[in-house]
């Protein structure tokens, strides 16, 4: 019983400083005030615990589009309100599923820092960018890479391969004299380990700048560079990149979670220390509706963390999917309206990645679905040869 109490201990401790607050500032109207985004932040809080995206995409459009936020508003809402639920949410994760993130502490504490780095620049550098512009390039952003992921799907599911959770056909690779990797020496593969992560440090560097200037724009954006990065670098052949390779969308979402939990709170610091110059602070507007909305996100965002099982990752996935497109078209019909340039440059975007997927697709198809089946027949015939393990053997020896 104790334990089922223990994953609510971030409410537990945040509810009687909430009431604290409020009947000391006499600030329990502002629940009448701001109660849109009470409801809105009760999907958030969910989508932020389960999926890669983050309680920053409800959280941002709804304070800008909703309560008339200016975009700076809504991003400080977002980042302070993610510094909440996001941090309740990584005490569940690290609580109750902990294998989630086993053996990525490396992989995370690099993302984190170079995330950091890129939140610095955001808000010291590219303070004058339009957060409209900012907008569809994010939007858009995440549409493209919801078609790759879609690809990449129907790819699998095509070649019918025997896969790992991470996607990847995992077959011990033969080496010379007809050894197995598993009986390579733990100095050679740590040899190995060593040169993929290296391999993969300038984009995981990218990757991580790329989030967190977005995150000092719009209050978001770790999370998904996060996520997108270990599917990328596990699809394409890292896989041990952030670990030993086992890692499925689930890990990935877990892993997301705890980055932009680390720059919410980052973020919350540099905002509510700006108080030089007075436009710049952080506005009483938002902190009336972050004491609104504490309450419901600090068990909301753990409850969505519950849903990462294995039975869940298809369905989360496939909300991931259509989160991601909706989430444009809401922004597109709002604030992109009748822009028809902005429509003729995102689509044009959208397009060119569908085009050099199809190309992609005829490409493999035209090799009998390329190099993935030749490697399997080639494996099989090993296995025949008794030179390597197969798939199933070699799980049951592990």
């Amino acid at each position: 019983m104790a334990s089922q109490w223990t994953i609510f201990l971030p409410a537990l401790c945040l509810y009687p400083v909430w009431i604290t607050i409020g009947l000391r500032e006499d600030i329990f109207y502002a629940i009448t005030t701001y109660y849109p985004m009470m409801l809105a932040m009760i999907i958030g809080s969910l989508i932020a615990g389960s999926t890669p995206l983050g309680g920053g995409v409800v959280a941002f459009p709804v304070a800008v589009l909703v309560l008339g936020f200016k975009p700076a508003q809504g991003r400080d809402f977002s980042l302070l309100i993610q510094s909440v639920g996001m941090t309740a949410a990584t005490f569940l994760i690290l609580y109750k599923k902990p294998h989630l993130v086993a053996g990525t502490g490396d992989f995370m504490a690099k993302m984190i820092s170079f995330s950091a780095v890129g939140m610095i620049i955001g808000f010291e550098v590219l303070g004058s960018v339009s957060p409209y512009i900012i907008n569809i390039v994010y939007t858009t952003t995440v549409v493209c890479i919801v078609c790759v992921l879609m690809y990449q799907d129907h790819i699998k599911a095509k070649n019918k391969l025997t896969t790992p959770s991470n996607g990847m056909p995992r077959f011990p690779i033969t080496l010379e004299g007809g050894a197995s990797q598993d009986d390579t020496s733990a100095q050679e593969k740590k040899a190995k380990y060593q040169a993929i992560v290296t391999k993969w440090d300038l984009p995981l560097v990218l990757f991580a700048l790329a989030g967190g200037l977005l995150s000092s724009q719009i209050g978001s954006g770790a999370d998904i560079a996060c996520y997108l990065f270990g599917n990328f670098a596990i699809s394409f052949g890292a896989q041990i990149a952030v670990g030993d390779g086992k890692y499925d969308d689930n890990a990935f979402t877990a892993m997301s979670v705890i980055v932009m939990a680390s720059m919410s709170v980052l973020g919350a610091i540099l905002r509510l220390t700006t108080q030089q110059d007075g436009a710049m602070a952080v506005s009483s507007k938002v902190l009336l509706v972050l004491f609104t909305c504490s309450p419901i996100v600090v068990l909301g965002a753990p409850v969505g963390s519950l849903f990462l099982t294995p039975s869940n990752q298809k369905r989360l996935r496939i909300a991931f999917y259509v989160l991601g497109v909706l989430q444009l078209l809401v922004f597109g019909v709002i604030k992109i309206g009748s822009d028809l340039r902005s429509w003729v440059a995102i689509a044009a975007t959208i397009c060119a990645v569908l085009g050099s997927l199809f190309l992609h697709y005829k490409m493999i198809a035209s090799k009998g679905c390329g190099s993935i089946k030749t490697d399997i027949s080639l494996k099989k015939k090993a296995v025949e040869e008794g030179s390597v393990l197969s798939y199933e053997e070699d799980t049951r020896r592990r």
